[in-house]
């Protein structure tokens, strides 16, 4: 994993002093750490993915769209939390001077 070092307000399609970064960075992993595909782990870089794709030349993936879509996926299969037990239930939260969303 490599970072990028700019904030997410200045990257995406808009910036193209970032996207020329973002290829540099794809192509040091490719040829440093041995990558043969770049995910692009960040919403701010979704509208690049297929510039920097072209210029370092091995597949690059919207991160956050292949995680929504992951979990579309399980959700669409079925899958849910699991009842077992890991997880806690939610801390109550006091709502001062709002409705209760539940009833007693």
């Amino acid at each position: 994993m490599l970072a990028l070092g700019i904030p997410v307000a200045a990257q995406g399609a808009a910036y193209p002093d970032t996207t020329e970064r973002i290829i540099e960075l794809g192509r040091r992993a490719c040829e440093e750490l041995g990558a043969d595909a770049l995910v692009l782990a960040c919403g701010g870089m979704s509208g690049v993915t297929e510039r920097v794709a072209q210029a370092v030349g091995v597949p690059a993936t919207n991160g956050v769209a292949v995680g929504a879509l992951t979990a579309h996926a399980l959700w669409r299969a079925g899958l849910r939390t699991s009842a077992g037990g890991a997880y806690a239930p939610p801390e109550p939260i006091p709502y001062d001077g709002m409705p209760s969303f539940t009833r007693s």
